[in-house]
């Protein structure tokens, strides 16, 4: 693992007791006493503009928690973290004269947010303080986590909901993003993937699927892909194969994973590993909401991999899609085209029923979300209720929860009936 998201692991580890004992059944930090401010320090050691990096809002939030009046244990907290003050720090300012006072002002703002209540504090932390913080603070929202489980096969398995907004003052829409988010080049933009690499199991896909490229501009395509995370060549877990939907509109893209298909001979420890991510262009600023299901095999991890399933965020799931929006993707973007191992060209696919493609598959994404959400929701109340633990605040929740839903749904399938409909028009004009 690169040294410098272990150490934002293990400053994750220091500040939560649970996380730091299931980090250990898996021979990582066992037996280490772990200092946080050290730990902090160390995950922006030498930092490259690289938009493989911790995202810095993950650095501040981080920083909010150890500045916590009950954490402080530092007389002086910026000889602590002065080098995680300067990555929070504007460049203009850090590069200038005034990099000394913006170092002061941006530790007074971190140790004021971090006195009130925590509802309050990244509004209070980021309020009034743009000029003083890097892009990246300010434009990129701190992301909201929900971890539930979700019971399916007698098991429980962790369901990881994140959501987060991006501010986009220069609109300049999903054709900058949708080419960061391929899935080969989301090791450029999170070293937790040291590897993501396509494959000849086609036998999963549709007939005709094939002759779709796996471009940034294609409407739609699908994948079987390895995925290697942790420390290649092998990769933490082994044998990882993730068959990926891909589906991009104007002003949405949604990319869906599953696991493959399982091959004999395959060592894989993952039962379940499915979600999606997706990004809506809206006037003016991103929405991101991503989805993950994860369940490990107890027989491959003994030591319990649900636990550790839970901080799924923590060990770095969906840095790669904050990293997409930071300032330094356009340099990661710029040296994975010249690799040659991402195709960059934002283009079409050819032939008559490339829109109609885009529909149907934009159509079964949807379903797929649709479906993995009610039976999750089912799951869970059915479980609160066998165990006595449904009363009336959860039904009017659920009521709330479901009606929002079934509202957003029902707009997103007016929205592709619309366009469908276009689609066989303009389909039907061509061939007469």
């Amino acid at each position: 693992m690169a040294p410098r998201r272990r150490a934002m692991l293990a400053a994750q580890a220091a500040l939560d007791p649970e996380f730091h004992a299931s980090l250990a059944a898996w021979g990582l930090f066992s037996g280490e006493e772990l200092d946080p401010y050290l730990q902090l320090r160390l995950a922006v050691s030498e930092r490259a503009a690289s938009p493989a990096e911790v995202p810095r809002v993950l650095l501040a939030r981080t920083a909010l928690t150890l500045l916590e009046p009950s954490r402080l244990r530092h007389a002086d907290p910026k000889a602590e973290l002065e080098p995680v003050l300067t990555e929070l720090l504007d460049r203009r300012l850090r590069d200038g004269a005034g990099r000394d006072k913006g170092i002061d002002d941006v530790l007074s703002a971190l140790r004021k947010a971090a006195a009130v209540d925590p509802a309050d504090r990244w509004s209070t932390f980021v309020e009034d303080n743009k000029k003083l913080l890097h892009p990246d603070v300010w434009r990129i929202s701190p992301p909201v986590v929900i971890t539930q489980p979700r019971e399916g096969d007698n098991e429980f398995a962790s369901r990881v909901e994140v959501r987060f907004e991006v501010l986009d003052p220069d609109d300049q829409g999903l054709k900058i993003i949708a080419p960061r988010a391929l899935p080969a080049a989301w090791p450029t933009y999170n070293s937790f993937f040291c590897a993501m690499e396509e494959t000849d199991r086609r036998d999963q896909l549709a007939p005709g699927r094939l002759q779709v490229p796996t471009t940034a501009g294609a409407p739609s395509w699908r994948r079987v892909y390895r995925e290697k995370v942790g420390a290649c060549p092998g990769g933490w877990f082994p044998d990882t194969y993730l068959l990926f939907t891909w589906s991009r509109s104007e002003s949405q893209l949604i990319v869906y994973y599953a696991l493959a298909e399982r091959r004999p001979g395959d060592r894989t420890v993952l039962k379940i590993d499915e979600g999606y991510i997706q990004i809506d262009q809206l006037p003016g600023r991103y929405e991101v909401t991503a989805l993950k299901t994860l369940l490990f095999d107890d027989k491959g991890c003994p030591s319990g991999g649900q636990l550790l399933a839970r901080y799924a965020f923590e060990l770095g799931w969906l840095d790669q899609a904050i990293n997409w929006f930071s300032i330094d993707a356009a340099a990661g973007l710029s040296s994975q085209g010249t690799s040659g191992a991402v195709e960059l060209e934002d283009k079409e696919p050819e032939g008559l029923d490339a829109p109609i493609q885009e529909m149907i598959n934009g159509c079964e994404v949807d379903v797929r979300q649709v479906l993995s959400d009610v039976d999750a929701h089912c799951r869970s109340s059915m479980a609160k209720l066998r165990a006595g633990t449904y009363g009336l605040d959860a039904y009017v929740r659920d009521c709330a929860l479901v009606t929002d839903r079934t509202i957003g749904y029902g707009a997103r399938a007016v929205d592709k009936q619309i366009k469908l409909v276009m689609a066989l028009l303009r389909e039907k004009k061509g061939t007469s």
